[in-house]
């Protein structure tokens, strides 16, 4: 896919647990690029896209996915922790109508 030859500098799987995430060091750098170039304004380039209000745009907006992203991980845990207990307790009952 043409674009994404890079997206591992910006985005990492977590540790370990499959866990998908923006790197901090890429946040913090569109947040610190963003405010510089509001203190100095007379590097915004608009056909660029060099400017500070669409980088604090693209810094607030990776914070909301993020957001999302750990809120989705959460749920998935919940579900796959409610499947287990459902398949443990279906596995127990089974075992229990085949002893009688």
């Amino acid at each position: 896919m043409e674009g994404w030859e890079n997206v591992n500098k910006y985005v990492s799987p977590g540790t370990g647990s499959g866990r998908l995430r923006f790197r901090r060091e890429t946040r913090a750098l569109i947040a610190t690029l963003a405010k510089y170039v509001e203190e100095h304004p007379e590097l915004e380039n608009e056909s660029l896209g060099v400017t500070a209000k669409l980088g604090a745009a693209i810094h607030s907006r990776m914070n909301s996915l993020q957001g999302a992203i750990f809120t989705h991980q959460s749920k998935a845990k919940k579900l796959s922790e409610e499947r287990s207990a459902a398949l443990k307790a279906l596995r127990k009952r089974v075992k229990d109508l085949l002893g009688e």
